[in-house]
């Protein structure tokens, strides 16, 4: 998309903080991107739900680290990793019949 149209706006100091904090506790760290999608859909929800998409992808790359981590030290590779997982894919129902 084309940006060639340029709006300037002038903050006091207190306005321009309230500007930044509000813009940073939604994790986007630019103020333009953070005034154009508040202009443009003018729904906190979204804002909200793009940054708790973005903490919940952290979340799952943390947990792939991990999980690379314990393969590594367990000594496993992929493919013994997919028999596992088939493996252990129906244990609840095999637990069950145990009992």
């Amino acid at each position: 998309m084309n940006k060639d149209k340029r709006v300037t706006v002038r903050f006091t100091k207190k306005e321009y903080e309230t500007l930044k904090n509000k813009s940073k506790a939604y994790g986007i760290e630019n103020l333009s991107l953070y005034i154009r999608k508040k202009m443009l859909v003018d729904k906190d929800e979204y804002l909200s739900n793009a940054s708790k998409i973005r903490k919940l992808y952290d979340h799952l790359a943390q947990l792939e680290m991990e999980f690379e981590t314990i393969k590594n030290e367990a000594g496993l590779s992929e493919y013994d990793i997919l028999g596992y997982e088939r493996e252990f894919a129906n244990i609840e129902e095999d637990l069950k019949n145990v009992k």
